[in-house]
């Protein structure tokens, strides 16, 4: 077999959606894939349809339906991780697409596929590149090994030992492979030094064998007076472990299937796949990941498909309430915002708040919530929903900014015209989606000693506090430690410590 993965290139969108015909002899619901002959519990929303097959995209494996076989037939790939972003077929090719480029599949392979290890050979090509490519460059700081260079709107990191670089020296990358990467750098008084490898052509072997389809049941759990109040312990004292052991106990009591398998993730043996359903019932096709804690259910992310037929049979299931962060990804916001308005989740502490209209589907449901992830304060709507006292029990905020209006968000920080800030202390951690932290820390640290004084900030593992008359700045192990410079010329007052932030 012979692919190819397209570096940094990506097919254009289809214009139109897939034509129904195209996968009529299969149907999606939520995370079950059926057909004349069989079913299959999908393991991710990857899927495409050509003909009388479907191919689903897993990390480590493409697993081949036909309508004529009741069992799929798997591409084992141990070398080889898909982390897919979207997968479409173009002219008969699977093209598996992430952050990265494209993998390009022949159909004609898949179609022939027989039992038995078989080789498959990767060429990367790089579709965007341009070999006469010469693009100035600034060395803007060093910090430890590193030097962040400036190059146009992008920026680049790289050992300035390694590559003999210093601050405000001026470089030259060459031949661009891809927007913003290069293989060579030129440096003063130094011959051309590569940065970036293209590869070379390579072989990884993979295993092919027919998989069996199996139905598993999927009871669903009925509330009971000593079930909701035994969730209610676990979710009001969530470090008291023992309540766990105790509901685990009562439902192998009370016969029902789900008791063993969190009695065996309790133990340290995570939960096979292909018993997902037992343990979770209706949420295991609602939900694309369920994450557990003690053996319990703890953190579920909203499968894209999810159907209101299972959002019903989810909110009459008394698993649903022992959920304390529930995470939307690329699931509805409509079916979330009805997740949220419901009363059924009474462990919910955590969610995704992107916009006004999911706070105020939060209000309906009464969550005593503590941390908000992915918090739209573009949504201008934001702060007003915010300032109602139902959130004052939230301390920890996630914020995603883009760098271009950083400066604006703090200004509305600092001018805190719904008090959400001023009237209860709170931990704002800014994220740049982009990765360009440096400028993203150049606008929070210099707005730091005009916020609220009881409020935290966190930018990338770098955070802000303070303490009597003094500001603290702590950077975690994972930290980007290339904001140490920013924060050192924008608030030399603060006093950095070593270690890991506490909050």
């Amino acid at each position: 077999m012979n692919w190819t993965f397209a570096s940094h290139a990506w097919p254009a969108p289809p214009r139109e959606p897939v034509a129904p015909a195209s996968h009529a002899a299969f149907t999606v619901t939520g995370r079950q894939l059926t057909w004349r002959r069989g079913s299959y519990a999908l393991k991710t929303p990857h899927i495409a349809f050509w003909d009388a097959r479907a191919v689903a995209v897993e990390a480590r494996a493409l697993v081949v339906f036909e309508t004529e076989r009741a069992t799929p037939t798997r591409l084992e790939l141990a070398e080889l991780v898909f982390v897919p972003q979207r997968t479409a077929i173009v002219e008969r090719m699977l093209h598996v697409t992430s952050a990265f480029g494209t993998m390009r599949v022949p159909l004609d392979d898949l179609e022939q596929l027989v039992d038995g290890e078989l080789e498959i050979s990767i060429e990367t090509v790089y579709p965007r590149r341009n070999p006469s490519a010469r693009v100035q460059g600034t060395v803007a700081a060093i910090s430890g090994d590193h030097a962040l260079v400036n190059v146009g709107r992008s920026q680049l990191q790289l050992d300035y030992r390694q590559y003999g670089l210093e601050r405000g020296m001026e470089v030259a990358l060459v031949d661009e492979l891809w927007p913003g990467g290069f293989v060579a750098i030129d440096v003063p008084n130094r011959p051309r030094q590569i940065v970036i490898e293209p590869l070379l052509p390579y072989t990884v072997t993979a295993k092919v064998s027919a998989g069996k389809a199996e139905a598993l049941p999927s009871t669903p759990l009925a509330r009971r007076p000593d079930l909701d109040d035994l969730i209610r312990e676990i979710n009001a004292h969530p470090d008291d472990d023992q309540n766990r052991a105790v509901l685990i106990d009562l439902l192998a009591d009370l016969g029902e299937p789900c008791a063993a398998q969190f009695a065996q993730a309790r133990a340290g043996r995570p939960i096979a796949k292909a018993k997902r359903a037992a343990a979770f019932g209706p949420l295991a096709a609602c939900f694309q990941s369920i994450e557990l804690v003690g053996g319990l259910p703890e953190t579920a992310t909203l499968a894209r498909g999810a159907s209101a037929a299972q959002l019903r049979a989810v909110l009459e299931d008394a698993r649903i309430g022992l959920v304390r962060r529930l995470r939307l990804s690329n699931g509805s916001r409509e079916t979330y915002k009805q997740l949220l308005a419901s009363r059924a989740l009474v462990g919910l502490r955590a969610i995704d708040a992107p916009d006004a209209a999911v706070l105020t589907a939060a209000i309906a449901g009464g969550h005593a919530l503590t941390h908000l992830y992915e918090v739209g304060f573009h949504d201008r709507f934001v702060g007003a929903v915010l300032s109602q006292h139902d959130f004052d029990s939230v301390r920890a905020l996630d914020i995603p900014v883009g760098y271009t209006w950083a400066a604006e968000l703090m200004t509305r920080i600092i001018a805190d015209s719904d008090r959400i800030f001023a009237r209860v202390p709170r931990h704002l951690a800014f994220r740049e989606p982009q990765a360009l932290s440096l400028v993203l820390g150049r606008s929070v640290f210099g707005a730091f000693p005009s916020f609220a004084p009881h409020t935290i900030v966190s930018v990338h593992g770098v955070t802000l506090r303070r303490a009597d008359n003094h500001i603290l700045a702590t950077i975690d192990d994972d930290g980007e430690r290339m904001l140490l410079p920013i924060l050192a010329e924008v608030l030399p007052e603060a006093h950095l410590q070593l270690g890991p932030a506490r909050t």
